[in-house]
């Protein structure tokens, strides 16, 4: 053995980083009275970082919370269409329509259609400039 490591390690294939999670055991969490169903797609614990996938039953209606400050939010909707409600502004998001908000003020999201809206949200801490 030389530098810690066995002529077996050294031989042997390299272990796999991958990692694949089938649809049916990604997290998820009911909310709005299961009105939606927040998918959590980042599996990796990373401070005030969330992917997640939004499925949003017609009109329904759920409440945002703050995060870390200087956080920025980014949506964007894949199917049907969602109207986010922040900084006392309300903006209505459609199908591949990117939507970029600071995450750490409150706000709301709400789909206005009478079909089911799937939308993908990112939230990622900005640093603050020095």
């Amino acid at each position: 053995m030389a530098l810690g490591v066995s002529v077996e390690e050294l031989l042997s294939r390299p272990r796999s980083d991958c990692l694949l999670i089938f649809a049916d055991q990604v997290i998820s969490q009911s909310r709005s009275q299961g009105q939606v169903k927040v998918f959590k797609l980042l599996p990796d614990k990373l401070k005030g970082i969330e992917i997640d996938r939004v499925e949003f039953e017609p009109e329904a209606v759920i409440g945002g919370h703050s995060h870390l400050p200087g956080t920025k939010e980014y949506m964007t909707v894949i199917k049907g269409e969602v109207v986010v409600h922040v900084a006392g502004e309300t903006y209505s998001i459609k199908r591949g329509d990117v939507f970029a908000f600071p995450g750490d003020q409150a706000h709301s999201y709400r789909n206005p259609k009478r079909s089911p809206s799937i939308a993908i949200s990112v939230v990622i801490p900005v640093p603050a400039h020095t």
